[in-house]
């Protein structure tokens, strides 16, 4: 079974390196965001995780970089990484109900009132100079539909404005901006709860897209086999994981709204500010030796282009197949694209027209998805983009293999679309046939059996990679 606690994760990925500590005491304000860009320019596979042991300001460590790999992110779900997608599937079509319990770690240290103080947090300024002020990156933010009952965990930014108050950013498309307007339409203020550094999957699923009625708590259970422990809130009417390292509860007054942003967002640039709620913490409950948790935004590579992208790509995936595409062999959505711009889609071809009804099916099933959609055949490595760019080279003719949609569905952070139309959130979509349309040539160059013979045997041949700065 994957891991029950960030702790249990951190232990194990300390033992090979994959998470490693910073000892010196470093600045929120600047120095966490800059070592942390400074990590994401290493190879993927090579990432580590951080653990910052002494932050200023802050007698809590704070952890970052858990979800910087394809690598770490299968082994959270102990699988490898060629089958995060068939645990994803599964997971989808048999999800795991979570179960009440009456206590857990995150109830160790219970805080009200006056007692409540989140300036104590080492909460990372992730743009210095240009976000407003400090933003938790990262909670997995809880609540409840008041009239279906079921609960939506989703990801968003939370500007930091005071002892007991945050900013709660709500985007009306999203899970939150639904639940929302139903609280705002009956004159109630809607409870949420924040969970930092719970059992790792859930996060996966906070970053995924479900539909309304999906309870992700058992998505969760179907990722890590078995159901996820929930404790009841102190002051709020939701539940949240048992072994979360600290939760934030508070009430968002709809009705009373202040200025929130400007704050680097997920596509690299920075968002303007708008009007949002604001959260009024009314307590804290968290482990004697809590650790914060954070996650990299910002321009990708990121940690959340990488959550998004995988969880798309799984989702896309099913739901192509559920609606019967045929000879879909895999998806990529790339992280260039901030996991949602850009898809990849490796097929088996049936038909000259086969392609084009992969584009197509994908704007059907996610309208929001793919600016950009590449489809190559099921020879192409669709997560390696020197391969798909040689696919886009030796097979497009312009005149032939371009479909150009215009005025689609689009999305407001889409810079590209002329600001007096970003608000009505469409855009044009580009499909690129990138299969081959007739038999060609063998490829050249050394076969996938030679290959795995030498990578077997690679120590053997003692060459490194050249270390430089």
């Amino acid at each position: 079974m994957p891991y029950d606690s960030l702790k249990a994760l951190i232990a194990d990925l300390e033992k090979d390196g994959s998470l490693q500590h910073v000892p010196i005491e470093v600045d929120p304000a600047w120095e966490v965001a800059a070592v942390m860009r400074r990590v994401f320019r290493m190879p993927q596979a090579q990432r580590p995780a951080v653990l910052f042991d002494r932050i200023k300001g802050s007698d809590l460590p704070l952890v970052v970089g858990l979800y910087g790999s394809r690598r770490t992110y299968a082994r959270i779900l102990g699988v490898t990484p060629t089958r995060i997608n068939e645990r994803w599937l599964h997971a989808l079509a048999h999800p795991v109900p979570p179960v009440f319990v009456s206590g857990g770690p995150c109830k160790e240290v219970v805080l009200r009132g006056e007692a409540v103080d989140l300036t104590r947090f080492p909460v990372p300024t992730w743009t210095p100079g240009r976000d407003i002020a400090p933003y938790i990156a990262g909670a997995s933010v809880v609540t409840r539909d008041p009239e279906s009952h079921v609960r939506n965990v989703g990801i968003y930014r939370l500007q930091l404005k005071g002892r007991d108050r945050t900013g709660l950013n709500i985007n009306p498309p999203q899970h939150i901006g639904i639940h929302s307007r139903k609280y705002r339409a009956r004159g109630q203020p809607m409870q949420v709860a924040m969970a930092l550094g719970a059992d790792p999957v859930v996060s996966m699923v906070a970053a995924a897209k479900f539909p309304p009625d999906t309870d992700e708590f058992a998505i969760a259970g179907g990722l890590r086999g078995a159901p996820l422990e929930l404790v009841k809130c102190e002051t709020v009417d939701l539940e949240v994981p048992a072994t979360a390292e600290i939760v934030i509860e508070g009430t968002a007054d709809l009705e009373h709204l202040e200025p929130e942003a400007p704050f680097g967002e997920y596509m690299g640039y920075m968002s303007p500010q708008r009007l949002n709620p604001v959260l009024r913490v009314t307590a804290v409950t968290c482990q004697r030796r809590a650790i914060f948790h954070a996650l990299l935004s910002q321009k990708p590579p990121s940690e959340s282009s990488m959550l998004r992208g995988i969880s798309n790509e799984a989702s896309l995936l099913g739901a192509l197949r559920g609606m019967g595409v045929k000879g879909v062999t895999d998806v990529h959505v790339t992280e260039p694209g901030g996991a949602v711009m850009h898809v990849v889609v490796a097929i088996q071809k049936l038909h000259p027209a086969h392609p084009r009804e992969v584009m197509t099916a994908v704007w059907g099933v996610r309208p929001y998805y793919g600016k950009q959609v590449i489809v190559v055949d099921d020879d192409i490595d669709i997560r390696d983009p020197f391969d798909v760019e040689w696919a886009v080279a030796t097979t497009v003719q312009a005149r032939r293999d371009l479909v150009i949609i215009p005025d689609h569905t689009g999305r407001r952070s889409d810079l590209s679309v002329e600001p007096e139309r970003r608000d009505q959130d469409r855009s044009d979509k580009l499909g690129v046939d990138a299969t081959r349309k007739w038999p060609y040539p063998a490829p050249a160059g050394a076969g996938p059996e030679h290959l795995a013979r030498v990578e077997a045997r690679w120590p053997e041949y003692g060459i490194r990679e050249v270390e430089r700065e």
